[in-house]
């Protein structure tokens, strides 16, 4: 079973690589196209068509990202690293998209020095916040501060929650709980368990709280060793 698996994802891995040219030329090619004058109807395809493609670029993303975990392929680049300065830069990035989904988006940032793999620390939470951002209701709050022991990362939204039963489930591999059928999610149920798989690589805790309907927290604790005054 163990060889089928790393067969399948030797495959999974080629495959994906293979498509990753040809995708990117389509996105280059879309951002070229004037839509300057396209009526109601074509803006609204073309938005489409802009969604599907990003969708696609995700997924295409994760089958490499898993395929590199599974043959031992992620090699670590830690250096110091402010979290301050990315959360400030995903923040930034992040209220362009509240804006035109009419989301309430809140985010503070602590001056925080990090011994740390920045490109990592970066797909965790860039992962989190679109999940909150594609979950929620009308709200995402992504906040910062300190305790005793850890520097804690929270990204919040007020959307539809998880179930308590499914919440050991969520970063399994291609699981994909009642929500992402509710809400036609596209993925193959790989964004969550790269983000553990990470977080386990970087030896960062990840903590989920949620309830149907009452949205979900995911917090991010960095042990104070991992920290450089």
């Amino acid at each position: 079973m163990k060889k089928i698996n790393k067969n399948c994802a030797y495959f999974l891995a080629q495959a994906s690589h293979d498509l990753r040219q040809p995708l990117q030329a389509l996105m280059l090619y879309l951002d070229l196209f004037d839509t300057d004058e396209l009526s109601p109807k074509q803006k609204n395809l073309w938005d489409k068509i802009l969604k599907t493609t990003g969708n696609l670029k995700i997924l295409l993303s994760n089958v490499l990202d898993f395929s590199k975990f599974e043959f031992g392929d992620i090699k670590l680049n830690k250096h110091i690293v402010n979290v301050g300065v990315i959360l400030s830069d995903l923040g930034q990035e992040y209220k362009i998209l509240a804006e035109s989904k009419n989301i309430n988006f809140e985010y503070n940032i602590c001056n925080c020095s990090i011994f740390t793999d920045a490109v990592l620390l970066e797909r965790i939470l860039r992962n989190l916040i679109s999940n909150a951002f594609k979950f929620t209701k009308d709200k995402v709050i992504v906040s910062c501060k300190e305790n005793r022991d850890n520097i804690v990362i929270d990204i919040q939204d007020n959307g539809i929650g998880i179930k308590k039963d499914e919440l050991p489930l969520i970063f399994d591999e291609f699981y994909q709980g009642s929500n992402a059928c509710f809400l036609n999610n596209d993925g193959a149920g790989l964004g969550l368990s790269i983000v553990k798989k990470i977080a386990d690589k970087l030896e960062i805790d990840i903590n989920v709280q949620s309830a149907k309907g009452k949205g979900s927290k995911f917090s991010i604790l960095i042990k104070k060793g991992h920290t450089l005054s």
